[in-house]
């Protein structure tokens, strides 16, 4: 009986190490900057000055193990033209854990790390004094191939070669 259990626990403690790392690398995805107002209606970002430009948030979410850092910059796009952008949009910097909830389904709690150039949130307190309030995000993704797919954003695994060469550049 004894043997049993530490096969099962072996085995187990096998299968839960290989999900996570399994999943481990950089992840990147596009994400359109909108916003939805109290009604549910929805609203993206356009450039005033060319307004069949949209504004993306290019994300890069990389996990390791438990762990997960998403960072988001901002972007213009029209067709397979994209503007980088030095300040617009804000470039917003995550941290938080991921869950395995079942064999192809993610949970992902992000906290708000620090944001440039980015409007700070805050709160007015019972006293009246202000107090930052960080940003969260949860995002519930399902796992496909090399893609993780949310809501509003398909990640795709990035070969991390790949990106330590384009760095170099």
């Amino acid at each position: 009986m004894r043997k049993f259990v530490t096969i099962i626990l072996t085995l187990f403690t096998l299968s839960v190490t290989y999900g996570q790392t399994n999943l481990n690398g950089i992840y990147k995805g596009q994400e359109e900057m909108c916003v939805t107002d109290s009604l549910g209606k929805r609203d993206c970002f356009s450039d005033p000055k060319r307004p069949e430009w949209k504004w993306y948030h290019l994300n890069y979410l990389r996990i390791n193990g438990d762990s997960v850092f998403l960072g988001q910059s901002p972007i213009s796009k029209f067709k397979q033209h994209t503007l980088y952008s030095a300040s617009d949009g804000g470039f917003y910097y995550y941290s938080g854990t991921i869950k395995t909830l079942s064999d192809s389904t993610i949970f992902i709690d992000l906290t708000e790390q620090h944001c440039d150039y980015c409007g700070t949130q805050v709160r007015i307190q019972p006293d009246g004094t202000y107090k930052e309030e960080k940003r969260k995000i949860q995002i519930v993704g399902k796992l496909e191939n090399d893609l993780i797919l949310t809501d509003n954003v398909v990640y795709k695994k990035e070969n991390e070669k790949k990106l330590k060469t384009k760095r170099k550049h």
